[in-house]
């Protein structure tokens, strides 16, 4: 609705339409041609709505039409029909995350490294989701598998970092990234991440648990004891492996 009401086309046909008013002009001949008054017909507010109603019928139409083709690819087709899918609707972040999930998914699968070209694009494609304001998680792990493949973990960590920072908010993200780094045994990015969901979620006994272990696993005995705490009060019946 907001596309359709400030759409130039809508407005553009009223301005068309509309004529200025002589009422002060004819009253005063020496009047500047600036202050006179513009003012829509009744015909000009007539095409304004009809084609308000044309643009709102064909964003409807467009939109459920990208919808169909997003559920086509959740049903894994092939993958020259997910890139024309992709192609055809390019400012829709899910289908873009949709295809590039099933690239990614191609590849892991198949133990296959994509090449350079490939890569670039479903780079670009990841951050043309997180610019829209979608956060493709399932490709994020994708993404960060594929590089696993290749030992390149830092470049793996890199475009989740980035989600990360772009949606703080976002709990899944920044538990990937703390799982991540936890992986990779690097334990006070790990212990940063898992402080940081705990805040979104400070309710969850599991993340309590889970940052209280790598507390004591870094020997940060205060910080332990802190989250066993909490984790106690949460979960009376939890216990640290």
């Amino acid at each position: 609705p907001l596309v359709t009401l400030t759409h130039p086309l809508t407005w553009f046909a009223i301005l068309l339409s509309g004529q200025y008013l002589p009422t002060d002009l004819e009253l005063n001949p020496s009047i500047d041609l600036k202050f006179m008054t513009w003012c829509p017909e009744k015909k000009a507010i007539g095409v304004g709505l009809l084609l308000l109603f044309i643009l709102a019928s064909l964003n409807v139409f467009h939109d459920g039409r990208a919808d169909r083709r997003l559920k086509k690819l959740s049903e894994i087709p092939s993958m020259e029909e997910a890139q024309q899918i992709a192609e055809a609707y390019p400012f829709r972040p899910d289908i873009t995350a949709a295809y590039t999930t099933l690239t990614l998914q191609y590849y892991v699968s198949r133990k296959i490294v994509p090449e350079k070209e490939v890569l670039i694009a479903i780079e670009k494609d990841l951050f043309t989701s997180l610019r829209y304001h979608y956060i493709p998680l399932l490709a994020l792990k994708r993404y960060s598998d594929l590089f696993h493949m290749v030992s390149d973990d830092n470049r793996a960590l890199q475009i989740m970092e980035y989600a990360a920072a772009r949606f703080p908010s976002h709990l899944p993200t920044n538990l990937l990234v703390a799982q991540q780094y936890e992986a990779q045994g690097r334990l006070v990015e790990a212990q940063k991440f898992y402080k940081l969901c705990v805040n979104l979620d400070p309710a969850s006994p599991e993340l309590r648990k889970k940052l209280a272990q790598l507390y004591k696993k870094g020997g940060k005995e205060n910080e332990f004891r802190e989250q066993l705490r909490y984790l106690i009060l949460l979960d009376p019946t939890a216990k640290l492996d």
